[in-house]
């Protein structure tokens, strides 16, 4: 196997609006630490893969497709190029057709980050080099649900009892005179441990300088896993989330850093298999918007412009981009263009017990929340109110959970290894 890396800095200036947060009235003022972009090539047996992680909320889908075909163009050996976002609550907007409140995209910077992964593209393949590949998985447990149930509703309060994913999952491309070139390292939580107007990383940048540098000279390039209804396990006194700033986001990031660094003295052989496998599912909405939010949602600010979204998107199917990356016999990426519910990733791992399952959300898009059936039955943000923000004629039904599963089942390469039907 072959690897060739390169990154750069992302960081816009002051003055543009970010991502993430509805609450915020005015552009960012500032930076507490700097956003990155990794750009990695893999060739194998005669295959070439692009993967591009960045500190951003997500991707662009129609984005993501131009500069993949502009890459593909120029480099035809490519089979496919994956595009991963952290999901920092800390960047600019980079997608178009989200609520405002969320931030409205600016073309200039986007333009900026499709010139900086094409030359990040061209400087990563001729960096290529011979590798061996390793994997590790250990945990980190700062990650908690937020779905808690209080007076016959969901309220976003921390749920210990709730599912979570403490898996940190580390594969790493060592060169041939035993030194590391680059690592993946996976954690499954929102990256909203700061607030506020200045632009952050937050713990994922934070644990990426940490590994870099107990390690120089190797690149960290981080995965986002099913995070959608997981963030970090900041309480006050009243039982209450807060969002913090540059102190919480080192501490966490160190956790996560310290985590992924101890498990370099844990690391297995893998035998490199390259292959990569996508398709669209198409995922129902409900038929009608919830009635008990309905009086709220017209008497908001949110209503208008959600309303004209929701305008443009008549009679439009969403489709929801399902990829499978496998980089070694064992280890094996699901992508999805979403904000994935935990359930989803840890359901992959009990489906593919014998390989290490790396889940990954806000591939090449997101479409929104997608939940189990049961969150839907149970209501929340996920379900009631994020819909709005993503532009959504009405929430996505119970229904998804199971074209979901079948959709990843539908992929080729891993056999199940429960025997289980495909949709349990």
């Amino acid at each position: 196997m072959r690897v060739g890396v390169a990154s750069a800095t992302i960081t816009p200036p002051p003055g543009i609006q970010m991502a993430g947060y509805a609450f915020r009235d005015r552009p960012a003022e500032g930076t507490w630490d700097e956003l990155t972009m990794q750009v990695m090539v893999i060739e194998h047996d005669g295959t070439r893969v692009g993967l591009v992680t960045a500190d951003v909320i997500w991707f662009d889908a129609m984005w993501s497709d131009e500069v993949r075909r502009t890459w593909m163009a120029a480099d035809t050996q490519m089979a496919d190029v994956w595009f991963a976002a952290s999901h920092t609550h800390g960047g600019p907007q980079t997608a178009k057709g989200m609520h405002p409140l969320l931030g409205k995209p600016s073309d200039q910077y986007l333009d900026r980050l499709r010139q900086t992964v094409l030359r990040l593209a061209d400087q990563a393949a001729a960096d290529l080099e011979d590798v061996r590949l390793f994997s590790a998985q250990g945990w980190c447990s700062f990650g908690v649900n937020r779905r808690r149930r209080e007076d016959g509703r969901v309220v976003m309060k921390p749920e210990e009892s709730g599912p979570r994913d403490d898996c940190v999952t580390v594969v790493g491309f060592r060169r041939l005179d035993g030194t590391w070139k680059s690592f993946w390292f996976h954690y499954t939580c929102h990256p909203t441990a700061a607030g506020g107007y200045h632009f952050t990383a937050d713990y994922p940048g934070a644990a990426r300088r940490w590994i870099e540098t107990a390690i120089p000279g190797a690149k960290a390039m981080f995965l986002q896993g099913c995070c959608g209804d997981i963030r970090p396990r900041l309480v006050d006194e009243r039982g209450a989330f807060y969002r913090g700033g540059p102190a919480e986001v080192e501490r966490l990031g160190r956790l996560l850093g310290r985590e992924v660094v101890r498990l370099l003295t844990e690391m297995e052989t893998e035998v490199p298999h390259l292959a990569i496998d996508s398709h669209k599912v198409e995922l129902p909405l409900q038929t009608v918007a919830p009635r008990p939010l309905l009086p709220d949602i017209e008497a908001s600010r949110l209503y208008p412009a959600w309303r004209e979204l929701a305008r443009k998107k008549t009679g439009w199917r969403p489709e929801l981009r399902l990829g499978r990356l496998q980089i070694s016999e064992r280890v094996v990426l699901y992508g999805f263009s979403a904000e994935m519910a935990v359930e989803y990733g840890l359901w992959l791992r009990r489906r593919f017990p014998r390989h290490r399952i790396i889940p990954v959300g806000y591939v090449n898009g997101c479409l929104g929340y997608l939940c189990p059936a049961r969150y839907v039955d149970e209501g929340g943000y996920e379900v009631e109110e994020s819909y709005l923000y993503f532009g959504l004629p009405a929430p996505f039904s119970r229904e998804v959970e199971e074209r979901i599963k079948r959709g990843i089942a539908a992929l080729p390469g891993l056999r199940n290894e429960r025997k289980e039907e495909a949709g349990s």
